[in-house]
């Protein structure tokens, strides 16, 4: 089967390519000719008519074929390698591909894409049994610590294997055990620094060759190139807007508000539009995979209710972009929601959920809300994060009472730096529970 990396821009789904392909070379020894590398924007490509493009593909195909030694693509016999980029650029790639991969089982291909990923559901579809897609999203918490050298290799390997359990079993008993097993005897202060750093940097690696202290040049940068691109260029592509530059201050008043239930009414009268408009803008701008959509969960299990939104950016450089503001775990005014909004994105990575949602009390006599309420397979956890140092029993006492309705074993509470265990709520450090991703 093929591959298809998906994500946002600029997350370094063009690099994997080519890490793949040095690795193809240089450390099985595959013969260079034997990889192909096509950018489907490529400006020679582009230069072709649209209704043209497919055939100019096919085109350069064969003559890489006829450079092995065979008269075309589909004669190829023997195990060679095909890197497509930026799919999108070129209309019926969907159907192009899947002639080749039916043709000539013998070439392994790996395709990637920047655009709306709905453009991919409907290729996939076409694609069906044919193509694996893999979620490409910014650099995690972790990531950030392999890249400097921070955390040795072999407790890296161990987080990932708490992180495999965890995503089968939702068994939080092992998952606090794992990670206090492994980061026994490590410093709280050094990993919270690190946190510091990792929120002032941000997950996009272009963003690390920028001077971390030139604030005002990081800004416009996130601004130029995941605000305004992504509306006025990724969208055009559905062929379903009229008005880019009203997705784009829709875009952007999401990002100044990481974790706030979304009122649509609300919004839609702030930017001076209709509810009707803005509930299509929702879908569109999903589809962008720069944001973290958490529904309401329903206590009976009913379908989860478009309306009742919170909305999470993938990355707080995002939230940076439009605020100026740099995110701060010591400002009393905003931790809580960059804490909540870390916690979204580590779970947003995790694989095999099957849903994650905000659970909140209807009732009366019982308001309470629990952040983030998962679920795989039939196991289910509640989380709830409570980024201060004093937590008293009423913090609690809502996680309790779902732990107890729905028969849980458990839930997690994440805090600065308590890893105790009162009860079945067990706390969980911010920086540790960032690492299972």
């Amino acid at each position: 089967m093929a591959v298809l990396i998906k994500g946002p821009r600029r997350v370094g789904k063009t690099e994997i390519q080519k890490q793949l392909i040095w690795y193809l070379i240089k450390e099985k020894h595959v013969d260079p000719k034997k990889v192909l590398y096509l950018s489907f924007d490529d400006v020679q490509i582009q230069a072709e008519k649209p209704g043209d493009r497919e055939r100019f593909v096919q085109d350069i195909l064969n003559a890489w074929a006829q450079i092995l030694g065979w008269d075309s693509y589909d004669e190829i016999d023997c195990t060679a390698y095909c890197f497509f980029d930026e799919v999108q650029a070129v209309n019926g790639w969907a159907n192009l591909l899947k002639n080749r991969i039916e043709r000539n089982p013998k070439i392994r291909v790996v395709l990637s894409g920047s655009a709306a990923h709905s453009i991919f559901d409907k290729a996939l579809k076409i694609l069906l049994g044919r193509v694996t897609s893999e979620k490409l999203t910014t650099f995690s918490f972790r990531e950030y610590l392999a890249k400097n050298d921070i955390i040795k290799t072999e407790l890296l390997d161990g987080i990932y294997k708490a992180q495999l359990t965890f995503e089968k079993e939702l068994s939080i008993t092992k998952l606090s055990e794992s990670l206090q097993k492994i980061l026994w005897g490590f410093n709280h202060e050094i990993f919270r620094k690190h946190l510091t750093g990792y929120l002032k940097d941000g997950g996009f690696p272009q963003m690390w060759k920028i001077d971390a202290d030139n604030t005002i040049e990081k800004a416009h940068f996130i601004d130029e190139n995941y605000v305004k691109k992504v509306t006025l260029e990724d969208l055009m592509l559905l062929q379903q807007i009229k008005k880019p530059e009203l997705y784009e201050r829709f875009l952007r008043h999401l990002f100044a508000r990481p974790g706030q239930e979304y009122n649509q009414n609300k919004a839609a009268g702030e930017l001076g539009t209709t509810v009707v408009t803005l509930s299509e803008g929702i879908k569109l701008l999903e589809q962008t995979d720069l944001l973290i959509f958490v529904e309401k969960f329903s206590h009976k299990a009913e379908p989860l209710k478009r309306k009742n939104l919170k909305i999470y950016p993938i990355d707080l450089m995002l939230n940076f972009a439009i605020t100026k503001t740099t995110p701060n775990l010591a400002d009393d005014n905003t931790k809580g929601l960059i804490a909540e909004t870390l916690v979204a994105q580590a779970i947003y990575r995790l694989r095999g959920l099957s849903n994650m949602a905000y659970l909140k009390s209807d009732a009366v006599n019982k308001t309470g809300e629990i952040d983030f309420y998962i679920r795989s397979d039939t196991h289910d956890c509640p989380i709830e994060v409570k980024y201060q140092n004093s937590i008293n029993t009423r913090d609690v006492a809502f996680l309790r009472d779902v732990i107890k309705e729905k028969g849980l074993p458990g839930g997690i509470l994440i805090t600065p730096q308590s890893w105790e265990i009162h009860q079945n709520v067990y706390n969980i450090p911010l920086w540790a529970f960032m690492l299972i991703s």
